[in-house]
Order: structure tokens, then C-alpha cells, then sequence
């Protein structure tokens, strides 16, 4: 009886999403027309208590999902995984394009729009020719430590790379959180981690590009070869000047355990300032690792971590605790860390740490989805949740997906909002003033990271504050991950505004989020000469959409 009680009784997102009255009620209209009125009781248990229905039949099937993906994934490294079958992989999909010559066919992956990590529609997908990768190009390739790379097909995810390396002893300069985020998308798209103030965004640490072009050839883009002008190009250009075969990234070595230090700050300026003078030390034996979280316009929380060989904490660290934060029971990360700080001095002078297990850290954001799972399952936090069904979260995110009608969709694309702004390191105290403004939503997350000054361009380089003689620059991403509370909040007109404010400031969007600007606006935003130049020098105009058409325009549902 307890547990049905507070199972019932915890506060749905129903009730925290800002203005779902109205849009359950637009939704109960359109159901009661199409289907009756039996309908409308399903439609309030979705509206309503989703987060029940996704307890008592998503979760079972998303266990079983995530069973079998795992399965499959080892069994595919262990058997399946040799260069020659690569090879055969990618003359399988040369087969499929070369079929498209002449025919004036657009060309796009097979990926459902489900099984991506984007709000996004696929609107773009309708009337071109979708090339099957999603099941051909999934494996680890090879590995060398001599030249510390790793070469992967492009749907291999950050699960599995994380999975091979840590054992061995390596793992990616940069590895981003969630484990369903793959190489492809990272690498085309956006990708960011807490070591992007030293390694930069994921682009970053590619060093060779296999690619696909239009017309079924396959070459292999470096910084330093026939193709460099391809290989900057590619990053940010969602498969729109070739289709990527496999990447060869950065690794690094690493120790079992991290170091994680926290310092809290009560102003966003001084809080601001402590993540530009610790970025810019670039010191990788205490913060290899630099992250914040704002739970508030005027505070927040630095974390600074490093690899260490031992769970047991220098004796010289007071206070310092191993706690293994990656186990089923355990608090959220982002609350864990507010009350962790909670009793810190608020202008960052003194601080607390923790040991924690490589791969906990590197996933500390993965049960909550950051901070998402409250509007998912709202009482998932609640003790008797974590210990009863906290191993089973989060839910397998493109199952949950695939498992929304067209209204539901149009409800989170109103009510709900996910977006990552990278603007220079300078400017966090303004942009978070504007993003307080227009939004309010708490959490933030800050990364800092560097954006590069590469030698034939691309579509992000620095701002035309950096000094000529520097080849990078200091930025910041600022994550904002929720439902908005400011009264005002209208997606559309909203996010217009704070587009055109991080146009202002030289910033940029990251691109899996819903995209509100026009064709102008994106071209202001994103350094298109290089894009432009490759387009038509490996005959991608023709065979592949533009970015624009990708990445841009509100979902219609």
C-alpha cells in the first residue's frame, strides 16, 4: 500500500511542464473527433502519468532492448570485427549509391528519426533515396596504441568504445555522456565533453575521415594529405557533402579512478571567471576534467577532475571520500553535487572531493539524462525508486521515442526545451543573464571547450575577439535542458531571440537541437565558404541535401 501511494501520489510532468492544460486539452479535442470518447482516457494515462506508462511497459521492454543491444554489440566486436569485413561493408553500401548515379536522387542515411537523439523530425528524409548503413556499420574497426587512434564505422556509440577502451587502459580525448551517442553523429553533428577545454569538441580529436562521396568512391581525408579541405569540412555538415565509412580518433591513457573536486560560487561573474582560470591552465594532473552546473542566475558549482591510480583519497585531502556515484541507488548526479557543495564558502575558496570509478564519471549524467528523466519518470529519484528499479533507467531514449504520437511530440516541442549555445568563454555572465531572461531553466550546464583556427576554414572558427596569432579559442557550451518557468515563453518567437543573441556574440548552436533560423540567419552563423567550396569540387550538390535543409525549420506535428 506504501509503495502504490508514493508511486501515485510524486508530482507528474503533467504538473511540471508549464502549460499542458492547454495542450491536453487541444489533444483530448482532436481524439475525441477522430476516434470517440473511449480514447480519451488513454490519451489522459499518456498525458498525464506517462511516466507510469513508461514504469509499467516501457521499462521492462527497454531492459530486454538494451539486453540484446549489449548482446549483439559483443558478439559483433568479438566475431564480426576484422578490417577485410569493413571492407566489404563499405563496397556493399558503394553498390547502393552507385545505383543513384544519374537519377537526380537526394541521398540520406536509413537512421529513423526514432533512433537519434534529436527532438528533430525528419521531414528531410521524405523523397530521397536512404542508403542502408544503420546495421552494416556498427563495429570497432582497429586499434593501435603506438599511434594512440582508434578507427570505428560510424554508428559504433559511445557505450561500446567506453566498454573496449577502459579495461585496456585508453580511452577517447574526448567521450561524451550518453552511451547511445554515436561516432557518426558526433562527428557530423556536435560532440562535447568536460576534457573540451584541452582536446576541443569531438570533430577534434578525428584524425583521418574514411569517406563515401556521391558518386561511390571512398576516400581518406587528413589534415595533412590531397583531402584537408574535405576533412575540415565535414565536421558540422550532417552528411551533406559525403557519407562517413569509418573515423580514426584520439586516445589517450587513462587510470582506473578520478580525483573530482567541487568549489561553489554565489556570483555568475566570479563562477564564470573560475571556469576561464582553470580552462586556461590546460593542467591535466588536477583538471584533465573542468564542468559546471548553475542552479541559479547567480550560482553555481565548479567540478575540476583528474585520473588517479587508487580509490583509497590522498591523505592529504581532508574530508575525501570514495563513492562509487555510477550505482543503481545513488542520488542524481546534478543533486548529489548541490548538496555536496551546499555547505562550501560561496566564493569558491575552499572545496570537497570525491573518488570515483572512470566510468562512472564518464556516464554521471547518464541515469537523469542530465537532469531530463524528471519530466520523464518524476518520481525516479524518490529512494524506494532508485532502490526497487534505479538499475533499469534511464528507459532506452529512441524506444521512448518511437513510442510518442505526433501530439505528444508537439507538446514537448512547445512546452520543453533542449539546446546547447556555444558562446566565447568571456561572455557566460550575459548569456546566462539573457537565457534567465527568456527561460529560466534550471539546471545549466557549462562546459568550457576550444574552437579552432583551422588552415582552410570550416564551419565554426574563432570570434574576431581572438588575436590573430592564436590558432584557438577559449569558448563555453551552456546546456539549458527543461521546461522553461518564465511565464512568457512561446518556442518560436523565444528561441528566435536567443539565436539571434548568440549570433551577436560570435557563438554557435549545437545543431541536433530544433533550429529556428532562417536560411540567412544560419549562413551568418556558420562560416559557409569552405562548405560551399567542397560541395561542388566532390559533387555533393547534387546527391546530398544542404545542412540547411538538415538541420533547420520547426518540427510541424
Amino acid at each position: 500500500m506504501i509503495f502504490f501511494f508514493f508511486f501515485f501520489k510524486q508530482k507528474t510532468a503533467y504538473e511540471m511542464l508549464r502549460s499542458l492544460v492547454g495542450s491536453e486539452m487541444c489533444i483530448r479535442d482532436s481524439i475525441n473527433a477522430e476516434y470517440g470518447l473511449v480514447w480519451p482516457i488513454i490519451a489522459d494515462i499518456l498525458i498525464r502519468h506517462r511516466g507510469i506508462f513508461i514504469c509499467v511497459f516501457l521499462l521492462p521492454i527497454s531492459v530486454l532492448t538494451n539486453v540484446y543491444a549489449y548482446i549483439t554489440k559483443v558478439l559483433l566486436c568479438t566475431i564480426a570485427t576484422t578490417p577485410a569485413k569493413h571492407q566489404e561493408r563499405v563496397e556493399t553500401i558503394a553498390i547502393s549509391v552507385k545505383k543513384q548515379a544519374g537519377t537526380g536522387n537526394k541521398l540520406t542515411t536509413d537512421r529513423p528519426g526514432w533512433a537519434t537523439m534529436s527532438l528533430k523530425d525528419q521531414t528531410h528524409k521524405k523523397g530521397t533515396v536512404k542508403i542502408p548503413m544503420r546495421t552494416l556499420l556498427v563495429d570497432i574497426v582497429s586499434m593501435s596504441t603506438d599511434a594512440r587512434t582508434i578507427t570505428v564505422e560510424p554508428l559504433v556509440n559511445m557505450g561500446q568504445i567506453s566498454r573496449y577502451l577502459i579495461p585496456k587502459g585508453w580511452t577517447l580525448a574526448v567521450l561524451p555522456e550518453l552511451d547511445e551517442l554515436t561516432v557518426g553523429g558526433l562527428l557530423m553533428g556536435f560532440g562535447i565533453e568536460s576534457s573540451s577545454h584541452i582536446h576541443g569538441l569531438f570533430q577534434d580529436i578525428c584524425v583521418e575521415f574514411e569517406v563515401m562521396l556521391g558518386d561511390g568512391s571512398v576516400v581518406r581525408a587528413r589534415a595533412d594529405n590531397e583531402y584537408a579541405d574535405l576533412f575540415y569540412a565535414l565536421p558540422w555538415s550532417y552528411g551533406t557533402i559525403g557519407l562517413v565509412m569509418s573515423a580514426t580518433l584520439k586516445i589517450i591513457p587513462c587510470k582506473p579512478f578520478i580525483r573530482m573536486s567541487y568549489r561553489r560560487f554565489d556570483t555568475m561573474e566570479s563562477f564564470g571567471k573560475a571556469i576561464e582560470d582553470e580552462s586556461r591552465k590546460k593542467d591535466e594532473k588536477t583538471a584533465l576534467f573542468i564542468e559546471g552546473l548553475g542552479y541559479s542566475a547567480t550560482s553555481g558549482v565548479l567540478m575540476t577532475a583528474a585520473f588517479v591510480d587508487s580509490p583509497k583519497p590522498d591523505p592529504k585531502d581532508k574530508g575525501c571520500k570514495y563513492n562509487n556515484i555510477g550505482l543503481w541507488h545513488k542520488p542524481w548526479f546534478y543533486e548529489h553535487v548541490q548538496k555536496l557543495a551546499a555547505p562550501l564558502k560561496g566564493d569558491g575558496s575552499d572545496e570537497i572531493c570525491e573518488i570515483v570509478p572512470l566510468r562512472a564519471y564518464y556516464h554521471r549524467h547518464t541515469k537523469a539524462i542530465f537532469w531530463e528523466m524528471q519530466y520523464i519518470i518524476p518520481f525516479a529519484n524518490q529512494a524506494w525508486f532508485r532502490y526497487l528499479l534505479g538499475w533499469a533507467i534511464p528507459p532506452n531514449i529512441p524506444l521512448m521515442k518511437a513510442t510518442q504520437t505526433n501530439s505528444m511530440k508537439k507538446m514537448w516541442l512547445e512546452d520543453f526545451c533542449v539546446q546547447d549555445m556555444l558562446v566565447p568563454v568571456k561572455d557566460i555572465a550575459e548569456t546566462v543573464a539573457v537565457m534567465d531572461k527568456e527561460v529560466a531553466i534550471y539546471p545549466m550546464w557549462f562546459c568550457p571547450h576550444l574552437v579552432y583556427r583551422n588552415p582552410h576554414g570550416g564551419f565554426l572558427k574563432p570570434s574576431k575577439h581572438c588575436p590573430p596569432d592564436s590558432n584557438e579559442e577559449l569558448f563555453v557550451d551552456i546546456g539549458i535542458y527543461g521546461a522553461p518557468s518564465r511565464k512568457n515563453y512561446e518556442h518560436n518567437s523565444t528561441m528566435r531571440r536567443l539565436e539571434e543573441f548568440v549570433r551577436q556574440k560570435e557563438g554557435y548552436q549545437g545543431l541536433y537541437a530544433v533550429c529556428y533560423m532562417n536560411r540567412g540567419e544560419f549562413r551568418t552563423m556558420f562560416d559557409h565558404r569552405l562548405y560551399d567550396a567542397c560541395r561542388k569540387k566532390y559533387n555533393a550538390v547534387e546527391r546530398f541535401p544542404e545542412a540547411f535543409d538538415k538541420t533547420c525549420g520547426v518540427p510541424q506535428y
